[in-house]
């Protein structure tokens, strides 16, 4: 198999119930609609965060047995190995397969490239570092996908406990972590996931906004921020389109729900 599908597999053999998130949800939620328009897949990040329910209340014994428990080491038995404070990563091959160490010689993207895994949690529990081993990156927002059920679906072509929150839940956690993200292409990521997920996500603007309002307090300061995002214009470029199609498709998020 090609590299590619190499994301639903190792999902697919994680412990569950597990919500895709990222770049890689982001890429789940836009696919069909940007594989129509562009004739290609969308060229979002191809790490992979994987978000785990969480609560700060459970005993011992309960986030022991819990699914974020257990799945630092099924991806050990994957293969991954450690790499940084929470992170996990895997050297695959053109063809998905793992390999024993990255090669000597050569550029990524050109006959191997590293697959990274960040199990992050909805809350952090006081716990973490003694029954997982590492604290990991909280996403709140994210929790509403384990209780709620218009905030997820399950993705075609994975099982029964994998969750893919809804386009305005990626838009939530999205204008949420922008400011935060500084490092890198980081940002520049997140301004094409967020036009991506709004322009091609499959959700009217209307739903949108009405969720992202009802989650976040500053809606209209968090679009100011964006849409003066240093890393804008190169986002722009990536994507392809004029800085008057971004304002178009982002700014309105700003109006608040009649």
């Amino acid at each position: 198999m090609r590299a590619s599908a190499a994301y639903g597999a190792l999902v697919s053999d994680l412990p569950t119930p597990v919500a895709l998130a990222g770049g890689h949800a982001v890429r789940e939620r836009v696919k069909t609609s940007w594989m129509a328009r562009f004739g290609q897949d969308y060229f979002g990040s191809r790490d992979i965060d994987l978000a785990y329910f969480v609560t700060p209340g459970w005993t011992r014994a309960e986030f022991a047995a819990s699914a974020v428990a257990h799945a630092p080491r099924r991806l050990r038995e994957l293969g991954f190995e450690p790499s940084g404070m929470f992170r996990f990563r895997l050297v695959l091959d053109d063809d998905g397969n793992a390999l024993a160490r990255e090669p000597n010689m050569g550029f990524e993207g050109i006959g191997y490239h590293i697959l990274y895994v960040d199990p992050m949690v909805t809350a952090q529990h006081p716990l973490a570092r003694e029954v997982i081993g590492f604290t990991a990156i909280d996403e709140p927002l994210l929790a509403s996908a384990f209780s709620d059920p218009g905030a997820a679906s399950r993705p075609a072509g994975y099982p029964e406990g994998v969750l893919l929150p809804s386009t305005a839940l990626l838009v939530a956690t999205k204008l949420s972590s922008l400011p935060r993200r500084t490092k890198g292409d980081k940002p520049i990521k997140d301004l094409c996931d967020l036009y991506a997920l709004v322009a091609f996500g499959g959700m009217n603007a209307s739903e949108i906004r009405g969720t992202i309002h009802a989650l976040l307090s500053d809606v209209p300061r968090r679009i100011d921020v964006v849409l003066q995002e240093p890393h804008l214009p190169q986002a722009i470029d990536n994507l392809g389109i004029g800085s008057r199609d971004f304002q178009s498709v982002i700014g309105p998020l700003a109006v608040r729900p009649g």
